[in-house]
């Protein structure tokens, strides 16, 4: 935890516009914070899937591969995919986990969609609709949920109420970096007291100590999420708080800037934790994989583009007699040059 943040103090707000609204208490709003999230990024992702529905089936009909029949499935299920795959909490997890999961639900989505048309169409109008439908799905849904989840924010709904284990530097720096980032769906509400002489740095934290981990009892403030910087807080916190372990949610966060954060896996040997980094990338069978559905999704999205792209160079070449292209070398692996359009 050396690393985390800056070390300058900030002071104990939030950049919710109502972040007084509720910071911890058991109010009314927060009770109902989770069906009222949740609410919203249903809404947002039913928006969105109409939107992208929209601009794929225009775009399928550009190219001429309009089937004469097809059934497709309800929103309902594409909501169901993305639910299944925990998008709709409250809080949490990251933007990039988030898109990554919206990417494989959608992938589903689209992949039984296709099954399903696959008797009243046509195979090739199949495949690029599917693909097409499946781009347009997790690139819009993504940029709408990124909307809601900052208007969540501005009203300070977003994030599950969290308390810092510990008044230390790490500690500090920990809920410096929940303040700064409010997407990661941590909201800061107060630190928990230790025993460790560190502890007594109490006037320099970004927000109240609302209890101690000796008597979690003491805690009165509406807890979900407890963070400890080391394990050797959170093993002694376990041991004491046997009656309030059901309702919250323990994080343990080490400072790991240095290493890939995707992927990753852990695994216990005995007392210990290991943490595995998966690099299935480097795996030969993988990159083969990943390069027939680059080359696959280029294809098809040349297809798509190629009447936009057409009329775009039309309309340069009416007002301007230069090249439609702006080409450029580029180094690329290995050291070798490619032209860039």
């Amino acid at each position: 935890m050396a690393h985390i943040g800056a070390t300058a103090p900030q002071p104990a707000t939030t950049k919710g516009h109502y972040s007084g609204w509720q910071k911890g208490e058991s109010g009314t709003l927060d009770r109902f914070r989770k069906p009222l999230v949740a609410g919203a990024l249903i809404l947002g992702d039913v928006v969105g899937a109409l939107v992208a529905l929209s601009i794929s089936e225009a775009l399928t009909k550009t190219i001429g591969l309009l089937p004469p029949s097809s059934t497709h499935i309800p929103i309902l299920f594409l909501i169901l995919a993305l639910f299944s795959v925990n998008l709709y909490a409250a809080s949490g997890p990251s933007p990039y986990e988030r898109f990554r999961l919206r990417a494989l639900a959608t992938a589903t989505f689209a992949a039984i969609d296709l099954l399903i048309n696959l008797p009243v169409g046509r195979p090739s109008y199949l495949a690029v609709a599917a693909a097409c439908n499946a781009i347009c799905l997790v690139g819009i849904g993504h940029y709408i949920e990124a909307l809601v989840r900052a208007l969540l924010i501005y009203f300070d709904m977003w994030g599950a109420r969290t308390a810092v284990i510990g008044c230390g530097d790490d500690s500090r720096r920990l809920a410096q970096l929940l303040m700064r980032q409010q997407d990661l769906g941590l909201s800061l509400i107060g630190f928990i007291e230790t025993s460790e002489a560190s502890d007594s740095q109490k006037a320099q934290l970004p927000g109240p100590v609302i209890g101690t981990m000796a008597d979690p009892a003491s805690i009165r403030s509406h807890v979900e999420v407890v963070i400890f910087s080391s394990a050797e807080n959170l093993a002694a916190f376990t041991s004491n708080a046997q009656e309030r372990m059901p309702s919250w949610q323990l994080l343990l966060v080490e400072d790991a800037q240095d290493i890939q954060s995707l992927w990753l896996h852990t695994r216990m040997f005995r007392g210990a934790i290991g943490i595995e980094i998966r690099r299935d990338l480097c795996l030969t069978h993988n990159w083969l994989i990943k390069r027939s559905i680059d080359i696959v999704l280029a294809v098809a999205l040349a297809l798509l583009a190629w009447p936009i792209v057409a009329l775009l160079a039309l309309a340069i070449k009416l007002v301007d007699r230069g090249p439609a292209f702006y080409v450029q070398d580029r180094i690329g692996r290995n050291g070798m040059i490619l032209r860039m359009f």
